[in-house]
């Protein structure tokens, strides 16, 4: 898979392409009962042939507009050069709320803040996309409101203080490190990464707990006064190949903001959270030159011949294919396996995760009696996904939904930066796409 393999999971234009179709023919007659299903035919049966042995497809690479990005199980932060896919540059906006209504710091002159951290747990020691290079993060604190009613997608932005990075200077860069525990006061905790920020901020916080203490009576009013944080890397230029994407457990206890701080002697800390309770979004910004090889797919049909993309939040690649719709409707599917191969190499940096989802295409003229969505799983032996159509195969043929054709992405399409090159017809690679059907007409 792309990362999380040890932790539970919780962005148009068309190319043409020609499928081979492989089509098995059996030879037969019906008896008063038959088995439908997945290579359900009686040995002893005769069949009559379809008489159909190929079949003309296209493959696409469509681009998705409009992907929700809010209330996502994992946060994203960070950014890398695929040297296919162009830039992708991840960020997310959060809010926090407090541990305590109403804290009390007590007498402030005598209080020194020791540090003003805001922790962000990695989702396991591989929630990475990419490589692990060094990268530079920056935090701004919020102008504007998030809003539990709104729909936010990867596109969407908040106001914020662009003139303010909170993270104090000199301590921006960090080194990822997803396997190692994290040490806090004495205590380990699994991997994050732990950001100092201005603890003038904290100051201020704890002064403004005091006279304004209304806005730390409720998290309503809290929320009001202090609206939350958007947390972004830059960068810069980043050679092709280096970078990553990193996906951050934000629900866990462990990642919150805490003001450390010592009052007559004595050490104490208040913390405020990022929880289930807060509302998010991740924020993704993907970039490619007019002569990217992906961007060219998307922009002219012809180029869809040799490769097809899937790139999550972004990208689905679609699949037609219109020889479906020739086979009589008498005709009884037992079995239609469409094999796609990829371009990947195992161990190579940007993984293609163990499962693509499949999604029929709904055109404003289509059917919805059959809401087509299942999974296709990668076989190593074969370097391809395998996916099973016989439900919509079968859907087509008994007129049940048209022929609209399917989208093969990402299986986790909205969590995640996964991507995928498609082999087409007409790929130097070896292996090509190709469907198998196992049919019986009657």
């Amino acid at each position: 898979m792309i990362f999380l393999k040890s932790v539970k999971w919780r962005k148009g234009l068309s190319l043409s392409a020609t499928f081979l179709f492989t089509l098995l023919v059996l030879a037969a007659c019906k008896k008063h009962q038959t088995k439908l299903g997945k290579d359900a035919i009686d040995s002893d049966e005769y069949l009559i042939s379809g008489g159909i042995d190929t079949f003309k497809l296209t493959t696409s690479s469509v681009f998705a507009d409009s992907v929700e990005s809010g209330d996502t199980y994992y946060n994203f932060l960070g950014s890398y050069n695929d040297p296919v896919f162009g830039t992708v540059d991840a960020s997310f906006f959060t809010q926090l709320r407090l541990s305590g209504l109403s804290p009390n710091f007590g007498d402030l002159t005598s209080v020194v803040i020791d540090s003003f951290v805001l922790g962000l747990q990695y989702a396991g020691n591989s929630a990475f996309y990419g490589d692990l290079t060094n990268q530079k993060i920056e935090v701004y604190q919020l102008t504007n409101d998030l809003n539990s009613d709104s729909i936010y997608y990867t596109f969407s932005n908040v106001g914020y203080n662009t003139s303010n990075n909170l993270v104090v200077p000199g301590t921006e860069t960090f080194k990822p490190d997803l396997i190692s525990n994290t040490i806090i006061d004495t205590t380990k905790v699994p991997g994050q990464i732990r950001v100092h920020l201005d603890p003038m901020v904290a100051m201020d916080l704890m002064q403004h707990s005091q006279s304004n203490a209304s806005d730390f009576a409720s998290q309503s009013a809290f929320l009001s006064y202090f609206k939350g944080l958007y947390i972004k890397t830059a960068n810069g230029y980043q050679a092709p190949g280096t970078g990553a994407v990193f996906y951050l457990d934000t629900k866990t206890a462990l990642s919150k903001l805490t003001i450390y701080y010592t009052q007559a002697s004595v050490k104490k800390r208040f913390d405020f959270l990022i929880n289930s309770e807060c509302v998010d979004f991740n924020k993704l910004n993907i970039q490619r030159s007019i002569s990217n090889n992906v961007q060219e797919a998307l922009d002219t049909k012809s180029k869809g011949m040799n490769e097809y993309y899937a790139q999550a939040n972004e990208i689905k690649a679609k699949i037609e294919m219109p020889g479906i719709s020739n086979l009589p409707k008498n005709t009884i599917i037992h079995r239609a396996e469409l094999e796609i191969p990829v371009s990947y190499q195992d161990g190579y940096k940007y993984g293609i995760g163990n499962y693509v989802r499949i999604q029929r295409d709904y055109s404003s003229t289509s059917s919805s009696k059959v809401n087509y969505t299942t999974n296709g799983y990668y076989d190593i032996s074969r370097k391809a996904f395998i996916i099973d159509l016989r439900v919509y195969a079968q859907s087509v043929v008994s007129g049940i939904i048209d022929n609209t054709g399917i989208y093969v992405f990402p299986d986790y399409f909205d969590q995640s930066v996964d991507r995928i090159v498609f082999n087409g017809p007409n790929s130097i690679n070896k292996k090509k796409p190709k469907l198998t059907l196992k049919y019986t007409e009657f």
